[in-house]
């Protein structure tokens, strides 16, 4: 009986051996698949702040290996300037995520936890502040509001911020070029935004154009209206948003159109085409409105989403670029 027990506390002693070893090679597997998804799925989130619905939409749609490329895309159309190797609003996000982290984070400063689900947790770029930073930018100004007690703090002084918000009860950033101010409040010691019908039109606005390299005002901004009818993305564009260039007795603009389309959540040849319109000043004068009309003859019948982004190149250079997304079915 004796000799038995040994045998058995031999064998659980084994056993136990067996199961520590295939627990450790699980916790220090270096399986890349394991890590590259959790670390993608992060990424995503984070990049999803800026990404209209409609990406979003297809991006779920998409396969695993296609992935990877309809987000380079996704930033692809968002370089404000495609003639140089960097993009600048990936740069600018990356700093504005790095700055959210430092500032808003619930934990102080950047001790962000290894594990994926723990850096969505407690990282600043997923609370209320640091979304808003992320997709607006930094404000040109911040009130903090304790009680009675009312603090203003410009941009070139944000470092200080920190000092003030840990008692503060409410935070007002004031948006020059956009005209808005976001309001935040603090509840249960938790940051957390007042959300409005302007601010959300605003953010849809921005994810269309994520730092767009004009520095017009928004009410100068190029901005135009998709239609489809009769065959025809029709492109339809206010006259006063327009900067013309003088041509003797006549005004000119050019455009450059850039036209992605996407079927069953599938990219499809893209297309580029230039337009070139003149009025004169008295037309320019009764008109409201000019009409781009871009034949999609040859498009195959079915249900589309097309990635319409319109640039004004009559300098030789983009002045001015705005984005829009349609969808349309094609018979």
């Amino acid at each position: 009986m004796k000799k038995y027990r040994e045998r058995m506390y031999v064998y659980f002693y084994f056993l136990w051996l067996i199961v520590a070893a295939f627990f450790l090679f699980s916790a220090c597997s270096t399986n890349p698949r394991v890590r590259t998804e959790a670390s993608v799925d992060v990424e995503f989130e984070k990049f999803s702040l800026i990404l209209t619905d409609e990406e979003i939409d297809i991006y779920k749609h998409l396969p695993e290996e296609a992935k990877k490329e309809f987000l380079e895309e996704c930033w692809k159309v968002r370089d404000p300037d495609p003639s140089t190797e960097e993009n600048e609003a990936k740069i600018e996000f990356e700093e504005r995520v790095q700055f959210a982290n430092r500032w808003f984070s619930p934990i102080s400063g950047d001790r962000l936890s290894d594990k994926p689900a723990a850096q969505k947790r407690d990282a600043g770029w997923f609370t209320d502040r640091g979304k808003i930073y992320i997709i607006l930018g930094p404000p040109d100004r911040m009130f903090f509001v304790e009680d009675d007690d009312f603090r203003m703090v410009e941009r070139s002084n944000f470092a200080d911020r920190w000092k003030y918000d840990q008692s503060a009860d409410e935070e007002i950033w004031d948006y020059d070029r956009y005209k808005m101010a976001v309001h935040f409040y603090k509840s249960y010691g938790q940051w957390l935004l007042d959300v409005t019908t302007d601010l959300s039109s605003l953010i849809k606005e921005i994810k269309l154009n994520y730092l767009s390299s004009s520095n017009l005002p928004l009410r100068r901004r190029l901005r135009f209206e998709p239609e489809y009818t009769a065959g025809q993305l029709i492109l339809k564009i206010q006259t006063k948003r327009i900067n013309f260039l003088s041509d003797q007795e006549n005004l000119k603009v050019t455009f450059r159109v850039h036209l992605r389309p996407y079927r069953d959540y599938q990219k499809q040849t893209e297309k580029v085409l230039t337009r070139e319109i003149q009025l004169s000043e008295e037309e320019d004068f009764k008109t409201r409105e000019i009409s781009l009309e871009i034949p999609l003859d040859e498009f195959a019948s079915g249900s589309y989403l097309l990635d319409v982004v319109l640039e004004d190149i009559t300098s030789g250079e983009v002045f001015d670029r705005c984005r829009r997304l349609v969808k349309v079915r094609i018979k």
